[in-house]
């Protein structure tokens, strides 16, 4: 395994942090979405450079996101956690975030 294709939890962890107080220090402690829908790739697909993905990507929906998020949060640890499922509601969080922040949205 070569070091430049593997991570560290604690490396994430640490970058949410940097990330997570950047954006806070940016938008507050509240950060208004400001959009709902969205185009999403399927996860699945998006990393097999050999076949183009769908001709047409799928929509997301932040307030879905948002939900499953909280949802996430109220049930604990004793939860179920599916990562697959539950990373992709948070992506979709972040890659809005992500897009607040560009130089043509400030």
């Amino acid at each position: 395994m070569s070091d430049e294709l593997t991570v560290t939890v604690a490396e994430l962890r640490a970058a949410f942090d940097v990330l997570l107080n950047e954006a806070e220090r940016r938008f507050g402690p509240t950060i208004d979405l400001d959009a709902d829908y969205y185009w999403d790739l399927d996860v699945g697909a998006v990393y097999d450079l050999t076949q183009l993905p769908l001709a047409t990507p799928g929509a997301g929906q932040l307030s879905d996101d948002v939900a499953s998020i909280r949802g996430l949060l109220e049930q604990g640890s004793d939860g179920d956690v599916f990562l697959w499922h539950d990373l992709a509601h948070l992506v979709g969080i972040l890659r809005r975030v992500a897009a607040l922040d560009l130089p043509s949205t400030r």
